[in-house]
């Protein structure tokens, strides 16, 4: 399944960050969607612990409080997962292996490279590209038994899991959405995404992310200098053709007086939502003071839901 996918909707997207969690709730429309609720809450201290969910039932009781209020029983859920907890990677496999025979490549290969993990795990991967010389894989893993816990937990709530995202996937699914971006065949997007608490780079295809580095929003211009270093001398024969980014302005300017700055087209995202329909419920001023932390979320929500 493509990780950019656009082609039909989710209800909700749920994302379970350090205090808070966050709803989105989308309806497809004919060219767009419909934005109905938005939603940040903060969580008691003690429901995550070093950055993963460890009380279940009580995060589970909290998101029914929500889906009661708002009446979102049986409704269809996409879960956000922080990428810090999944591993990606692409590897080359025979052209001849079937689907049963990557996954047992994907998990060899996961085996090998952390030879101390034992656990069952959950993968997706996607074919970018297949000849006689073998086929290219892009393939996401993470623990079986912290994702199965999740689905439980919001289905419990009284939701649908429907699909599992990656917040980076979803963060850039939305941005190409609000950019109204298409990359071509080849092209590399890179973006910034700024919010108070964390600077965000994205290096992307039309495929998939092939760098990201997060870091704290402190000393911007020599932690981004740094972050794209690595991501040039990690994929040295790439060129960034197009850069995004969101955030303030100051730091924009920044960027396009550094040297590393070498892109043909750059676009300053200052409004993040205008692409969507706003619902009645749904409070303007809410939504431009809590913009940049919903985006994700929102990405969720957009991601292609298959046919279980």
């Amino acid at each position: 399944m493509p990780f950019f996918s656009l082609k039909t909707s989710c209800c909700i997207g749920l994302e379970v960050q350090a205090h808070e969690i966050r709803f989105i709730q989308l309806k497809k429309l004919k060219r767009t969607y419909r934005l109905e609720q938005a939603i940040r809450e903060q969580i008691p201290a003690g429901i995550l612990l070093e950055g993963k969910i460890s009380d279940w039932q009580r995060l589970s009781s909290m998101m029914a409080e929500w889906v009661r209020l708002l009446n979102w029983q049986g409704l269809q859920a996409a879960i956000l997962l922080p990428s810090s907890l999944v591993r990606m990677q692409q590897i080359q496999v025979s052209a001849a292996l079937k689907d049963q025979a990557i996954e047992n490549e994907i998990e060899a290969q996961v085996r090998r490279d952390l030879p101390g993990m034992h656990e069952a795990l959950s993968m997706d991967y996607t074919v970018l590209s297949r000849d006689a010389n073998g086929a290219d894989i892009f393939f996401s893993v993470t623990r079986q038994d912290y994702l199965a816990k999740y689905i439980d937990c919001v289905n419990a709530a009284g939701l649908r899991v429907k699909i599992a995202d990656i917040d980076i996937y979803a963060l850039t699914r939305f941005m190409q959405a609000a950019l109204s971006l298409s990359l071509q065949q080849g092209e590399i997007g890179a973006m910034t995404f700024v919010t108070k608490e964390m600077t965000r780079l994205i290096i992307f295809n039309r495929d998939v992310i092939i760098f990201h580095h997060d870091w704290n929003a402190t000393d911007f211009l020599t932690q981004w200098r740094a972050a794209m270093q690595l991501a040039m001398s990690t994929f040295a024969t790439q060129v960034i053709q197009h850069f995004y980014y969101y955030g303030p302005s100051a730091y924009f300017d920044m960027i396009m007086n550094d040297a590393l700055m070498t892109a043909a087209h750059t676009e300053h995202c200052t409004k993040l939502f205008d692409f969507l329909q706003i619902g009645s419920m749904v409070d303007a001023a809410f939504m431009t003071e809590n913009a940049p932390y919903l985006a994700a979320v929102c990405g969720a929500a957009m991601r292609e839901v298959p046919k279980w």
